[in-house]
């Protein structure tokens, strides 16, 4: 679970369900009743008086994740003059001026000089060469495992968070 304040008095709450697939064009744009359920229930023991608030909505989002759990940041393959910055889950807002820096290098220059794009190739994948370089973050960050035979991604139970 996570907030923040927002604009007229309000708290924006998020959570998740965790569901490792789903199909887009299939789910659910509001947020779920066990989601809302569960924030109804954690909310007031992290901010007193929270118990008095009332759910105005919910949205319902997916992550867009790869196979090796990291970006891919490269030409499309195979698509003149298209490019992807994509697979960057609930990290790539963290990040996003090195994305779009070295984006923006590799669109009007050719290449990212300022970032290394390398790892996040999209020809990884047909290579068997994951990008082993944020492998530990990505291992820590979610709950999967790299292994450095190929590009398998090893789903895990993720634990949920503990509110105190």
């Amino acid at each position: 679970m996570y907030l923040r304040p927002e604009t007229g008095n309000l708290t924006l709450v998020g959570g998740s369900t965790n569901v490792d697939r789903v199909d887009p064009d299939d789910y659910p744009e509001g947020a779920s009743d066990a989601l809302r359920a569960e924030i109804a229930e954690k909310l007031p023991k992290r901010l007193h008086g929270m118990d008095q608030a009332v759910m105005r909505g919910g949205m319902a989002g997916v992550y867009t994740m790869s196979a090796d759990g990291h970006f891919i940041l490269d030409r499309a393959p195979g698509v003149e003059g298209l490019y992807v910055a994509s697979g960057c889950s609930g990290t790539g807002f963290k990040i996003a001026p090195a994305v779009g820096i070295g984006m923006a290098e590799l669109i009007t220059e050719g290449r990212a000089s300022s970032v290394d794009l390398a790892p996040f190739r999209a020809s990884r994948f047909a290579e068997g060469r994951c990008a082993a370089s944020m492998s530990t973050t990505i291992a820590t960050m979610t709950r999967g495992r790299w292994t450095p035979q190929g590009c398998e991604w090893l789903p895990r139970p993720r634990r949920e968070p503990v509110v105190v």
